[in-house]
C-alpha cells in the first residue's frame, strides 16, 4: 500500500493539523517530527515524506514570524515615536547662543562700557528699549525694583536705546535716551548705540526684549510686559 499523500499547508479555515504519509495520523505540523519518531522509529518514511514534514516545519515557523513581526514592527516604531518625542519636548535644550559684543558710552555720564567686561563670567541683564515705547516705561518701573535688589548679585543691568520704533520712524538719539532715563529716576547704565545694529544682531525685533546672558551665553529672552516675579524667577534660576 502507497504512502497516503502529506498536504504541506493546510487549507484556511480548516484545522491547523496534517495527516501522517504513513499511518494518516493528523497531528499539527509543529509535532509531526516528534510523531515519526515515536510512532515510526524503524525510518519508515519515505524522502518524499521527510521532505514534506521540512516544508511544514518550515511554512510554520515563518507563519509564525510573520505574525510576530506584524504586531511587533509597529509597536517598535510607536515606542520609538514616544522616546523622540519625550526626547525632543522634555530633555534636550536648545544649546545657548554666544550672545554678540559691544561697547557703548552711557547717555549721561558718557562712561564707557565694553561687554567683555562682564561676559566672562556670571548673569549680566541687557534691556533693548525705546523712549516712546508705552510698555518700556512701564517695565521701567519694574527693572528699578529688579536692580535693587539684585545689582550685588549680577554683574550689570543694561538698557540700550538708539534703534528706531515702527508706526513713527522715530530713532532714539542719546538725548531722548538720557530724557527716559530721568524721567523714569532709573540708577542703570542706559547705552546708546550708536551702529543702531546690536538689536538686530541679538535678533530681537520689538520693545522691550530682555536678555539673560551668563557666561557670555544667552540663556532667557523675554519679550513684552512682564511682572516683578516673572523676571527675578529667571534671574534666580540661573545665580549659581
Amino acid at each position: 500500500m502507497s504512502p497516503k499523500p502529506v498536504n504541506p499547508r493546510p487549507a484556511a479555515g480548516r484545522a491547523q493539523k496534517t495527516a501522517c504519509n504513513i499511518c494518516g495520523a493528523k497531528v499539527k505540523p509543529s509535532n509531526l517530527e516528534d510523531h515519526m519518531e515515536r510512532v515510526h522509529p524503524e525510518g519508515e518514511a519515505s524522502e518524499e515524506a521527510i521532505r514534506a514534514m521540512t516544508q511544514i516545519k518550515m511554512a510554520a515557523r515563518r507563519d509564525s514570524a510573520a505574525q510576530v513581526a506584524r504586531v511587533a514592527i509597529p509597536a517598535v516604531v510607536v515606542v520609538v515615536l514616544l522616546i523622540l518625542v519625550y526626547y525632543f519636548v522634555v530633555v534636550y535644550e536648545t544649546p545657548p547662543e554666544k550672545a554678540p559684543g559691544w561697547d557703548m558710552q552711557e547717555v549721561e555720564t558718557d562712561v564707557k562700557y565694553d561687554s567683555d567686561d562682564y561676559y566672562d563670567e556670571g548673569v549680566t541683564l541687557i534691556e533693548f528699549f525705546h523712549s516712546e515705547c508705552h510698555t518700556c516705561g512701564e517695565m521701567a518701573d519694574v527693572f528699578f525694583d529688579i536692580y535693587a535688589n539684585y545689582s550685588a548679585e549680577i554683574n550689570e543691568f543694561f538698557s540700550i536705546g538708539g534703534y528706531t520704533i515702527g508706526s513713527t520712524g522715530h530713532t532714539d538719539t542719546k538725548d531722548t535716551l538720557a530724557d527716559f532715563k530721568d524721567d523714569h529716576g532709573s540708577n542703570w547704565p542706559h547705552l546708546y548705540d550708536t551702529s543702531h545694529k546690536l538689536m538686530r544682531e541679538f535678533g530681537a525685533n520689538s520693545y522691550p526684549t530682555l536678555y539673560i546672558i551668563k557666561d557670555g551665553q544667552i540663556v532667557e529672552t523675554q519679550v513684552g510686559q512682564k511682572s516683578y516675579n516673572q523676571v527675578s524667577s529667571l534671574i534666580e534660576k540661573h545665580l549659581d
